[in-house]
């Protein structure tokens, strides 16, 4: 079982506190009324801007009383039994007592301890992508050259021919106009500087035509790297000598005479 003097201790402490009002607020209205302790029991408002938890006003006319925050209202009804319970969106108000006279009251001071007053996370409600509005869940996916990089809270992304998935001229939906768009030749990628380099090597030859925004790559044998040609042809030196390569197939092959 608990203590019991420890707990009337800590009741007898906590008489004294102004709960669920700071310490030093005051709870004089700007005329005579003095606002009750026992009015407002407790509260739980959101912070949408730095004076959200603060009590501004009171108006009482006939049965309604409105507690007047900076960002919200709430309205007891004093034909109603208490306590009263009092929500209006994510924000509540516990009501004690509606003991208060007919009038306006205005307070300066009346703020709410930081126990009963939590953040509000608006968060995103849509996201525009080319005038589409995006709702609900979005996901994001690297397509063709669009690179993501997703960083704690932070979405980071990036467009270019050395991010995401490389341009491919056979790819539906994408321009097929390879004459402007190149982004590998024969699975060779550009270097991180957009740079694809060619280098001719033996009996290889490049020929550049910038103007026109082409190059040429041939062959560039020396004479002396081509095997002559074979002379297939009859000619007056040749002898031509039958032989047989089985019982069923026959040739002729071609013997150059030597003079």
């Amino acid at each position: 079982m608990p203590n019991v003097s420890l707990v009337s201790e800590w009741l007898d402490e906590n008489k004294h506190r102004k709960y669920p009002f700071t310490v030093t607020s005051n709870f004089q209205s700007n005329n005579a009324y003095v606002l009750k302790q026992d009015v407002i029991c407790d509260a739980l408002i959101q912070l949408n801007t730095i004076n959200s938890s603060q009590l501004t006003s009171i108006v009482v006319s006939g049965n309604s009383v409105d507690f007047v925050f900076s960002s919200v209202t709430f309205t007891a009804n004093k034909s109603l039994s208490l306590p009263q319970y009092l929500k209006v969106g994510g924000n509540i108000l516990a009501i004690g007592s509606l003991d208060i006279p007919d009038g306006l009251y205005g307070f300066s001071n009346l703020q709410l301890e930081p126990a009963c007053v939590y953040e509000r996370w608006e968060g995103v409600t849509s996201l525009v992508v080319n005038s589409t509005s995006l709702s609900g869940g979005i996901s994001f996916e690297q397509g063709y050259q669009f690179g993501l990089n997703p960083q704690a809270e932070t979405i980071q992304m990036f467009a270019g021919n050395d991010y995401g998935i490389p341009l491919n001229c056979s790819v539906t939906n994408v321009t097929d106009d390879c004459d402007v768009l190149i982004s590998r030749i024969n699975g060779a990628y550009p270097n991180l500087n957009g740079v694809l380099s060619f280098s001719q090597g033996q009996g290889i030859a490049i020929i550049t035509d910038p103007s026109n925004h082409r190059i040429f790559i041939g062959y560039n044998f020396l004479p002396s790297e081509v095997c002559p040609p074979m002379p297939f042809a009859e000619s007056p030196n040749t002898i031509e000598n039958s032989f047989t390569l089985d019982s069923t197939i026959h040739g002729n092959i071609i013997t150059q005479c030597n003079q």
